[in-house]
């Protein structure tokens, strides 16, 4: 297994490193090389793809931790390729890390209630070849994955095997078929992609699942809470960086007490990756219904 990035405009362009926040009009691409079993390499493998998208869509912010860019019109591509040259790419928006839709072979999907991928892939010379392609029969918040899944990420299983599926089944797809697998392929691929590059547990619980022969049957409830608090607690760790007196944050987390956050330090415990520009789309509420990734 490998992972390699290049950063593209127009053209192809060798980026040896990670480069902190995307550039206007360009795509940055990382590939990575899966097998279909799991090996010796694969755990270290799986922590370089996180921390080259982490390095990719974000800068230094303090004390380790990164913030999300803000710049527009550019794409981070992950191409996944099995051991028999198959390849499915999910295209990642750098501003916010969403995961915006997916292309293989046959063409490019984008979710029916995000409709910017295709545009955006033909404005920068990505619109892929495949004579299908289209929008999904679903749309791209948890609410509508979960239905079109038939299940949220409270009995979403999360092994090595379960990734391996995924990709494949993503990469076969024809705009045919199951929009239940499609679902629950993405939804996966949300958890061991974006998810795990903004929360240093989510990558923690997808590593062990996938790597330390720690399967999961789901996604432990607290980190669903996090996942869809990353806004809030991203503003909070804005502020409370600016002005220590801050007062403290105290979010859901499936107890009666919550979670609370008195310090950038516990920040730091929690999150890779801030959002510290509001984003339309990452309302700090965390509606459930509304958070698109």
């Amino acid at each position: 297994m490998a992972v390699l990035l290049v950063m593209i405009g127009l053209g192809v362009v060798p980026a040896p490193r990670a480069h902190a926040d995307v550039p206007y009009g360009q795509v940055v691409e990382i590939d990575y090389n899966y097998s279909f079993g799991t090996g010796a390499s694969q755990a270290a493998q799986y922590s370089q793809l996180i921390d080259n998208l982490r390095q990719t869509v974000a800068h230094d912010y303090r004390n380790g931790v990164r913030a999300i860019g803000t710049v527009g019109n550019n794409l981070v591509r992950l191409r996944m390729t099995n051991p028999n040259g198959v390849q499915v790419s999910l295209w990642i928006d750098p501003r916010n890390l969403y995961v915006l839709g997916f292309s293989n072979a046959h063409g490019d999907w984008e979710f029916n209630d995000d409709t910017g991928l295709r545009s955006r892939l033909y404005t920068l010379g990505q619109l892929g070849g495949g004579v299908s392609g289209g929008r999904l029969p679903f749309g791209s918040n948890y609410n509508s994955l979960t239905n079109a899944a038939g299940r949220g990420r409270d009995a979403m299983p999360l092994s090595y095997t379960d990734f391996v599926a995924s990709a494949e089944n993503l990469a076969s797809y024809q705009g045919s078929g199951s929009s239940r697998d499609v679902a629950r392929s993405l939804s996966f691929m949300i958890q061991m992609t974006s998810e795990a590059a903004r929360f240093n547990d989510v990558y923690g619980t997808l590593y062990a699942a996938m790597f330390a022969g720690r399967p999961q049957n789901h996604l432990p409830l607290r980190e669903q809470y996090l996942e869809n608090q990353w806004s809030a607690i991203s503003q909070y760790a804005g502020q409370v960086s600016q002005d220590p007196s801050t007062a403290p944050l105290t979010i859901p987390n499936g107890t009666a007490s919550g979670e609370r956050f008195a310090s950038f330090d516990d920040v730091r415990r929690v999150i890779a990756v801030l959002l510290l520009h509001i984003d339309p789309l990452e309302p700090i509420g965390g509606n459930w219904g509304k958070t698109e990734l």
